[in-house]
């Protein structure tokens, strides 16, 4: 049998950011954002003490730090590109700010896991999901996450980015800002879909079968 593919993840930080030495930086200042953004929305959550509250919050807060990372990006490629011209490409820097934000996204979903079930056995389930293992459900979520990191960052960078600067180079600013901001709400909005579909239905009776089952089909 052939071997078994390598995670997300490890395809795309070793056949895609490894070969080009800023692409690891700039991950790593996108997962500095990510990281300031989900403190941020806990530090909120803190205020209110409320799951719905803090699923907002949360797709806000990112939301925020894509579009924060993204002018930053814009920021520094046209300060680098005046003096290197096409030093920064699109597509492998939006793979970057997507597997900056994505990595986090599963560190912290399976470090919490891990410590939930630290003196529990090595099979884990909730009560309200005989079904699936807690592992096993907590990884499909978090790869689907991370594909969805990645495509968001793709959406915003390449598909709305692109579209803006087309739109300016044929003198259609305002039109071409409008095209970037309908990414970014794209993206929000798909994010948002997959934050109520794993709180909604891990609130019900075996609904994690349904939330992994919507997960799936919505990030593809």
């Amino acid at each position: 049998l052939p071997p078994p593919p390598p995670p997300p993840a490890l395809a795309l930080w070793f056949g895609v950011l490894v070969k080009q030495p800023h692409l690891p930086l700039i991950s790593l200042a996108s997962a500095f954002i990510w990281f300031t953004a989900l403190e941020l929305g806990a530090l909120l959550f803190l205020a209110w003490h409320n799951a719905a509250y803090g699923m907002v919050l949360a797709v806000i807060s990112q939301a925020v730090a894509r579009y924060g990372a993204c002018r930053l990006y814009m920021w520094v490629e046209g300060r680098t590109n005046s003096a290197f011209p096409r030093s920064l490409s699109d597509l492998p820097c939006s793979l970057a700010v997507g597997f900056g934000f994505g990595l986090p996204s599963v560190l912290v979903q399976s470090t919490s896991v891990s410590l939930t079930s630290a003196t529990s056995s090595a099979t884990y389930y909730l009560a309200k999901c005989p079904e699936v293992s807690l592992f096993a459900y907590t990884a499909v979520i978090s790869c689907a996450m991370f594909i969805f990191h990645v495509m968001a960052s793709l959406l915003v960078l390449t598909v709305g980015k692109g579209c803006a600067d087309a739109a300016a180079g044929a003198g259609d600013a305002p039109g071409g800002q409008r095209r970037l901001w309908a990414a970014h709400g794209v993206a929000a909005v798909v994010h948002m879909a997959l934050s109520v579909e794993t709180h909604a239905t891990s609130q019900v009776e075996g609904g994690c079968v349904t939330a992994l089952v919507l997960v799936l089909v919505t990030t593809v």
